[in-house]
């Protein structure tokens, strides 16, 4: 009989134990999903530009433009540069840091220029598990209406198909990337941004003037 009461007492315990557990779970959703909302607020399409995997990128004060792949993976832009000369040049990187560069760059029309900046600071980047140091200097870079001084990266790109790589440090806050964009008529690209979601009326103003450049992507 005693062993009844026990076990009786038992499951009562248990029982209360998984209602104050529920009550508490229960009492703690408004709070979590306030956090969540709060952490994470949400993002207005209507009001970023529409770009494509790969762009056309002018550089303000070579004002060459370059054909550009866009990296949502990569934190920092980065151009292909053919040489350089630095103001009082050491043999150690992180000595330059602060002087004046003049670095030639090259389109992909074989257009070439010198442009002065300055070191801002030293990046690492990993090609073929080798870290290499690479000097980031500060430019100004253009997309339509979008003008932004950004770090960008001095690499050799010289093997590969775009001189330039678009990182997030250009594109955070302004653009969203689709990735078909590029395989899209003109017609079907004014569709899309006819939609209510993704309508911009400064993307759509500029597309046209923006389409033969386009064009010499391919």
């Amino acid at each position: 009989m005693d062993s009844a009461k026990s076990m009786t007492l038992k499951k009562r315990i248990l029982r209360s134990a998984k209602t104050v557990s529920l009550t508490a779970i229960v009492g703690l959703g408004p709070f979590c999903w306030y956090a969540i909302a709060e952490e994470t607020p949400p993002v207005r399409i209507a009001e970023k530009r529409i770009i494509g995997p790969t762009t056309i990128i002018a550089e303000s004060k070579s004002e060459l433009d370059f054909k550009a792949r866009v990296d949502t993976g990569a934190t920092t832009s980065s151009l292909h540069v053919e040489e350089w000369a630095i103001e009082d040049e050491s043999p150690q990187m992180a000595d330059n840091v602060g002087k004046k560069i003049r670095i030639r760059v090259k389109n992909h029309r074989d257009e070439s220029q010198w442009i002065e900046s300055r070191i801002e600071e030293i990046g690492t980047v990993k090609t073929s598990a080798v870290a290499e140091e690479r000097y980031k200097v500060e430019l100004t870079l253009c997309w339509n209406d979008v003008k932004k001084q950004v770090l960008v990266t001095l690499n050799d790109r010289s093997r590969m198909k775009y001189p330039m790589l678009l990182g997030r440090n250009f594109l955070q806050g302004d653009f969203v990337v689709d990735v078909d964009l590029k395989k899209q008529t003109h017609a079907e690209i004014l569709q899309v941004l006819e939609k209510p979601a993704l309508k911009h009326a400064t993307t759509k103003a500029v597309l046209a003037e923006s389409d033969q450049k386009a064009e010499n992507l391919e």
